[in-house]
């Protein structure tokens, strides 16, 4: 049995998740869509996240769009535990989330970088649009 996490006793889960699979088939097919990202994240996005980032424990260090991703590079003030990183990552990707997103997490050397994928895919009165955000946490160690 390959286990889950620490004391995993069963090694599966109770369920599949296809219930949830049509909201998250509605993102990718807007995300496949050729126009779907919004122009000038630096206008749509940076004031709410400069705004948020500071109350929740990170320092600012850059911005830039690279294609059509908004790459936003941060320092890490807190504890260096991904816990609490991720928790206020996922604060801060409250401050631009629209209706349907997707976030994914990895690290590279000594950043935590969230990937998110947030927008509008039709239930909203407003077109179909969205943003490509990433989030760089640089931490030192994490």
């Amino acid at each position: 049995m390959q286990r889950r996490w620490d004391g995993d006793e069963r090694g599966a889960g109770i369920a599949g998740g296809e219930s949830h699979a049509p909201h998250t088939r509605r993102l990718l097919a807007a995300l496949e869509a050729p126009d779907w990202v919004a122009e000038e994240p630096e206008l749509h996005l940076r004031p709410h996240l400069e705004r948020t980032a500071l109350s929740l424990g990170f320092g600012l260090r850059s911005t830039a769009l690279d294609g059509a991703t908004y790459e936003v590079r941060l320092t890490w003030l807190g504890e260096k535990s991904r816990g609490p990183i991720r928790r206020a990552a996922y604060a801060l990707i409250g401050a631009v989330a629209e209706e349907s997103t997707h976030v994914a997490e990895w690290v590279d050397e000594d950043a935590v970088v969230f990937d998110v994928a947030t927008g509008n895919v039709g239930n909203t009165p407003f077109a179909p649009h969205g943003h490509l955000l990433r989030l760089r946490i640089q931490t030192g160690a994490a």
